[in-house]
């Protein structure tokens, strides 16, 4: 007969989750910094306070509709910030990343 400790996989099992749960709390931390820093340049560009953007080496004048594009952006970003700080559901942050992805794409087609 084989013996075999048990304690070993207990305390293991607990080590692996406090890790488990300590890499996703620095995940959360990093991604919500990173959504931070979006949503304050795109209010920043919803409010008027940047006029001008680089395109193609060209300062170029923000337009209405784009500010109103950086409006929904900031949204995105707060909203994917909410989910984050209540909980990580990781489908409802990846639409909010799709979408704000998708809304700084029609952003960079505008001067184009």
């Amino acid at each position: 007969m084989v013996k075999v400790s048990t304690n070993r996989f207990i305390e293991g099992g607990l080590m692996l989750s406090r890790e488990v749960e300590l890499c996703a709390r620095r995940l959360r931390s990093k991604a919500f910094k990173s959504l931070e820093e979006i949503f304050n340049m795109a209010g920043r560009v919803a409010k008027g306070e940047i006029k001008y953007r680089r395109v193609n080496g060209k300062m170029v004048k923000v337009t209405l509709p784009e500010m109103q594009i950086w409006l929904r952006i900031a949204e995105q970003a707060a909203e994917a910030m909410k989910s984050l700080a209540d909980n990580i559901d990781e489908k409802e942050i990846q639409t909010r990343l799709n979408n704000i992805e998708a809304l700084l794409k029609e952003v960079a087609r505008i001067h184009r």
